[in-house]
């Protein structure tokens, strides 16, 4: 299952405004220190992809991606977007952050 809010649907209404509509990837972002994380950008469907149409957008994901992480919601916060999915978080094995200021 994937879904859009409505704050997402109308923040994506307002990105694409003046810009040709664009397929909408969602991937997992393994950069940053709090460890993996889901993210979006803009990306063309392959074979391996789950397509899904909603409110004029379509949205890609890996099938086995999508798998692992669903039932899957992307909201439009203050800050940007978030995404709201079953994917557990994961140990980002710096524990030394803060305390020597590089993690190894």
């Amino acid at each position: 299952m994937f879904d859009e809010t409505e704050s997402a649907q109308t923040k994506l209404k307002e990105f694409f405004q003046d810009k040709e509509v664009r397929p909408i990837r969602l991937f997992l972002n393994s950069v940053g220190w709090g460890g993996p994380s889901l993210a979006l950008g803009l990306d063309d469907p392959t074979e391996h992809d789950e397509v899904f149409d909603i409110n004029g957008f379509q949205f890609v994901a890996n099938k086995e991606l999508l798998a692992e992480v669903q039932p899957v919601t992307v909201d439009f916060k203050n800050v940007g977007f978030e995404i709201a999915s079953s994917l557990k978080p994961m140990a980002s094995g710096c524990g030394g952050c803060g305390s020597s200021g590089s993690c190894g």
